[in-house]
């Protein structure tokens, strides 16, 4: 009996306090303020040298980056330590009710579920991280702890309620958030901070309002919704492009992100299509890149007065690859795309490597438009027709959908008939490209 009163007098001392939303929203905040100078200074650095890049005005900025990387490790170290201890707290409480209805199969579910979590870092290792990779494992660790909140709170509801509403996420989401962090120039991320808190806000409400009573029911609450992925996905897509093009407009050329934004969304949405036949799934991701790349070259269309270096440094590199010989042109186009694939090819983030390079060649393109076709290279408009191109994407396409279905595939066939087919296709359009080069040239 004594054991049991001390557990009654543990159970009835505990606490379950919800979290204030504004320290959440903080992070986003100073992301959404800074971020445009911040990536601007790294792209004056990167092309006009580090002294010029000190000198510029965006420095004056970089104080309000660190300002987010700041809040950002002190609101992981405060999360961290806010759903670990809610965790080991309602572990405790739960196997406290199901041991007074008896119930074994319940205990022991709790226990697979809840009560062992063993890949959640410390909160003072999150902060760490936070503070070391300045403010870039933000994002991800801030997804693991919300995912593990979620698998957390939908298991205790159908525990005890015989019902979820709270929805569990996995890597696609994570990846569809970050995508859209960065395409928003950070302001996704203020949503983010108060999606996080608002979950395990509302898991007390749902789990907790009664404590030390158990739950009885859970009539207010509908199951949660996240918005359609593909149409979200689109419209990400073009604001990216949109906000991102007219930053380049007004002399900030802001663009080196995008290229892990997109790489982020590509990977995303693949991901989802995952769940679907290899056909389907290579045919939709292939129509993905294709509308990225377009879209993409809205950046470098709207914002071209910025990247007058990028274009020229791209122009030399270009100079440098082309040849005479049409059998050595190609070998050099098709080892680097075949080079760009095969890091692609890793699994679900690969898509993450071929944004740089597709972003870059959009960024590029959608600058050609504004300044070559006043001279009369109206034949550029139909780049995104020719056949290397639509080749040279469906290649990219077939090591994404690798990459984004290694986790479904249990047949090594298959992958060795993707990556083959990868690499035929690759070599094909190298080969037109290069004598499209060729017989493009003047004499």
């Amino acid at each position: 009996m004594h054991s049991r009163s001390s557990l009654d007098i543990l159970i009835r001392d505990m606490r379950f306090n919800s979290e204030p939303k504004t320290p959440y929203l903080l992070p986003g905040i100073f992301l959404a303020i800074s971020m445009p100078t911040y990536a601007s200074l790294i792209y004056i650095a990167l092309y006009h040298g580090l002294e010029e890049a000190v000198n510029s005005w965006y420095r004056n900025f970089v104080l309000l980056y660190l300002a987010y990387v700041l809040t950002s490790s002190y609101i992981i170290y405060r999360y961290n330590k806010v759903v670990k201890q809610h965790l080991f707290d309602s572990g405790i409480i739960t196997y406290y009710w199901m041991r007074q209805r008896n119930d074994v199969s319940a205990i022991k579910s709790l226990y697979r579920s809840s009560f062992v979590k063993r890949d959640l870092p410390s909160p003072t290792t999150s902060l760490i991280l936070v503070l070391v990779t300045f403010g870039l494992a933000y994002p991800i660790l801030l997804y693991i702890l919300e995912k593990n909140l979620r698998i957390h709170a939908s298991s205790e509801e159908k525990l005890l309620l015989r019902k979820t509403v709270t929805r569990r996420i996995e890597v696609g989401q994570a990846l569809l958030d970050i995508a859209a962090t960065i395409l928003t120039i950070g302001i996704y991320m203020i949503y983010w901070g108060y999606r996080v808190v608002n979950t395990y806000n509302k898991h007390l409400r749902i789990i907790h309002k009664d404590h030390p009573e158990p739950p009885q029911e859970m009539l207010e609450y509908r199951p949660e919704i996240f918005p359609d992925k593909i149409l979200l996905g689109i419209g990400l897509a073009l604001l990216g492009a949109g906000i991102y093009g007219l930053l380049g407009l007004f002399g900030l050329p802001a663009y080196l992100p995008t290229t892990i934004g997109y790489g982020s969304l590509i990977a995303s949405l693949s991901y989802s299509f995952s769940r679907d036949s290899i056909s389907y799934h290579l045919g939709k991701t292939y129509t993905l890149i294709y509308f990225v790349f377009l879209v993409s070259t809205i950046m470098g269309f709207i914002g071209a007065p910025s990247y007058d270096d990028l274009f020229k440094t791209v122009n030399e590199q270009v100079g440098e690859l082309v040849t005479n010989d049409s059998l050595v042109l190609t070998s050099r186009i098709f080892t680097n795309n075949l080079a760009i694939s095969l890091v692609s090819m890793s699994p679900i983030y690969g898509a993450i490597y071929l944004g740089v390079g597709m972003i870059n060649a959009a960024l590029v393109y959608g600058y050609a438009l504004v300044t070559e076709i006043p001279r009369g290279n109206t034949g550029l408009l139909l780049l995104p027709v020719l056949p290397h191109t639509i080749l040279e994407l469906f290649g990219y396409a077939v090591f994404i959908t690798i990459s984004t279905r290694l986790h479904r595939i249990r047949d090594d066939k298959s992958i060795i008939y993707l990556i083959l087919l990868g690499v035929f296709v690759l070599m094909v359009a190298a080969y037109i490209e290069a004598l499209t080069i060729l017989l493009g040239r003047p004499e």
